[in-house]
């Protein structure tokens, strides 16, 4: 993988740690435990929020979440699905199981539409079969502009990532948004086709509603 998008999801994959439903590590955890010692949140069909970025996702029951940082700062979740283990170890000890993911950050005023942030991170664009969802349309995340694409796989895994952008600087008429939001699925190749299905549902559930803007 390679650029920023892709550099974010390794990120959020490989350096993340898990935590509760409200944003923060459990309360008899040290604060010095690295993140991927944490243990996981296991979901039974609750909401996991990240009021920060305004990030709202429901996993698949039994999906072991984690919290996708970035150094201290909460961005999101991820999810594995299939996986057993009691933490959030690297994604790299886990080759075989599914993963969803969503991901918000303030780096979206450089960017005016979707495809200038993930502009070389993907190998293949729309429309692309495996972009597709169940109902032949491209992935594409709900009320805001978006666009899928495939990252660079490793081995027999392939990444599907929808970009998108949402909200607007305080008192700024001109619809510059301020948030970038990414999702995404990594599974097999021989998976792909069932864990379509499971990704659009992932997709239909989340809620992004990008927080009032802080400064001016």
């Amino acid at each position: 993988m390679r650029g920023a998008v892709a550099t974010l999801i390794m990120t959020a994959l490989l350096m993340a740690g898990c935590g509760a439903v409200e944003d923060s590590a459990p309360r008899d955890q040290a604060a010095a435990t690295p993140p991927h010692l944490w243990p996981v949140e296991v979901s039974s069909g609750q909401r996991f929020v990240n009021e920060a970025f305004g990030v709202s996702a429901v996993f698949p029951a039994g999906a072991a979440v984690c919290v996708a940082e970035s150094g201290t700062h909460h961005h999101g979740y991820y999810g594995r699905v299939g996986y057993r283990g009691p933490l959030c170890s690297p994604s790299a000890d886990t080759p075989e199981a599914v993963v969803l993911g969503v991901y918000g950050d303030y780096n979206a005023a450089e960017h005016r539409t979707p495809r200038d942030v993930r502009t070389g991170d993907c190998l293949s664009e729309f429309p692309d079969e495996a972009m597709l969802a169940p109902d032949g349309q491209p992935f594409a995340l709900r009320n805001m502009p978006s666009v899928p694409c495939i990252l660079e796989e490793e081995e027999d895994r392939v990444t599907i990532l929808v970009t998108g952008l949402a909200g607007r600087r305080r008192g700024d008429e001109s619809g510059v948004p301020t948030v970038t939001y990414s999702a995404w699925l990594t599974t097999s190749r021989g998976r792909l086709h069932g864990d379509k299905l499971l990704f659009q549902q992932f997709l239909d559930g989340l809620v992004l509603t990008p927080p009032a803007p802080q400064g001016g």
